[in-house]
């Protein structure tokens, strides 16, 4: 009946510390909150700097978060048609260049976000 008893309770403890292991990984897997900063360029005079906070993972996950733009899926991605609602006008070959660090970004889908991350959208002629 003691062996009973005791595997009883050790079964019981399995249980409890199973449980509490599976609770903590589920706090560490809440997503983080990253802070972005985002430069939005229309012309030499229209500049607007956002600063946002999120728990999206994806620029483009970040940018239709905050209503930022409107486009379409490609070949390639997702493909920039309008930042704040200003179009990229293609008759006079224009498109929303994203860059990060100086560099061009992959398809805004594609890009992930870490904290502190500045990006800058600018509408550029080609």
């Amino acid at each position: 009946m003691q062996k009973v008893q005791l595997f009883s309770l050790v079964l019981v403890l399995v249980f409890v510390v199973s449980l509490s292991a599976c609770g903590q990984e589920e706090k560490n897997s809440l997503p983080a909150e990253k802070n972005i900063t985002l430069e939005i360029v229309e012309s030499d005079t229209v500049k607007t700097t956002k600063k946002v906070s999120t728990e999206k993972n994806t620029l483009l996950a970040l940018l239709q978060e905050q209503n930022l733009v409107e486009g379409e899926m490609g070949e390639y991605g997702f493909f920039v048609t309008a930042v704040n609602g200003v179009i990229a006008d293609k008759a006079q070959n224009k498109y929303w260049m994203i860059t990060k660090d100086g560099d061009w970004t992959d398809s805004v889908d594609k890009v992930q976000l870490a904290d502190g991350d500045t990006y800058v959208i600018t509408l550029t002629q080609y």
